[in-house]
C-alpha cells in the first residue's frame, strides 16, 4: 500500500528493466506501474503505462498474461467513471477460463468487481462477488486477498443494514492488515468503519475514524482509493 514510494522505485528499475531484463520482467514491471499510477490518480499516465505494456505483451507472443492486465484495465475504466465498460469487462473476465484457472488473478478480479458493483449501488451482486473473491483467495497462500475481500464483504453488509456487526469485523480486519503490514488494507477498514458510522448518524465517531486513515492514505497515495469513494 505504499503507492508513492512504489512509484518511485519503478520510475528508477524501469528503464534499466526495459532495455536489458527479460521480456516477462519488463511486461510485469509495466504491469505494476499501470496500477500504481492509478492508484496514485494519474490516468493519463496509468493508460500510457497500458498501452506500453500491451504492445509489449502483442511483440513478444504473451498473450498467456494479457489477462493480469486486462484486470488493471477494468480498474482504470472504472477510476475514469467509464462505469459500463468496467463492469462489461468484468463480466468478460468472470467467463474467462484463463481467469479461472489462475486463483490469485480470479481473487483479485472478483473483489475489483464487487467494488464495481458497490459503487453502481447493486449490493447484493457485489456481496455475491466478494464472498467469491474470498473462497477463491483461500487458494492462494497470499493473506491480502482474503482481507480485501472480507473488508468488501463486511463494508456491503453495513450498507445493507447489518452496520453493528460489520463494523467489529472491520476493526478485526484492520487488526490483520496491520499485524502484516498491509497499510492500504489498514486504512481502507478505518475508512469503511467511517463511512458505517456516518450512515448510523454517529458523526463523532466517524470523524475521528477520517483522522485516523485520512492524513496516512495522503501520504502513502491512495489517492484513487478516496476519489472513488468520496465520489459515492
Amino acid at each position: 500500500g505504499e503507492f508513492a514510494e512504489a512509484d518511485s522505485a519503478l520510475r528508477a528499475a524501469l528503464p534499466l528493466v526495459l532495455t536489458s531484463a527479460s521480456g516477462s520482467l519488463a511486461v510485469t514491471l509495466l504491469g505494476v506501474l499501470v496500477d500504481v499510477r492509478r492508484d496514485l490518480g494519474q490516468y493519463a499516465e496509468a493508460h500510457a503505462a497500458a498501452d506500453m505494456c500491451i504492445n509489449e505483451c502483442e511483440r513478444l507472443g504473451f498473450d498467456h498474461l494479457r489477462h493480469m492486465f486486462d484486470d488493471s484495465l477494468a480498474r482504470l475504466a472504472l477510476a475514469e467513471g467509464r462505469e459500463e465498460p468496467g463492469l462489461a469487462d468484468f463480466e468478460r473476465l468472470a467467463e474467462s477460463a484463463q481467469v479461472r484457472q489462475d486463483s490469485w488473478s480470479f481473487s483479485m478480479m472478483l473483489s475489483g468487481r464487487g467494488a464495481a458493483l458497490r459503487y453502481a449501488g447493486r449490493l447484493q451482486e457485489s456481496l455475491f462477488a466478494y464472498e467469491q473473491a474470498d473462497k477463491a483467495g483461500r487458494l492462494v497462500s497470499t493473506p491480502s486477498l482474503c482481507l480485501v475481500a472480507e473488508a468488501g464483504s463486511q463494508v456491503v453488509q453495513g450498507l445493507m443494514g447489518d452496520d453493528g456487526d460489520a463494523a467489529l469485523a472491520l476493526v478485526e480486519i484492520e487488526r490483520q492488515g496491520s499485524s502484516l503490514g498491509l497499510t492500504f488494507i489498514t486504512y481502507q477498514c478505518v475508512f469503511f468503519q467511517a463511512v458505517l458510522a456516518m450512515r448510523r448518524g454517529d458523526d463523532s465517531a466517524a470523524l475521528e475514524a477520517l483522522r485516523r486513515c485520512l492524513p496516512a492514505q495522503l501520504r502513502l497515495g491512495h489517492i484513487d482509493f478516496l476519489c472513488q469513494e468520496f465520489a459515492q
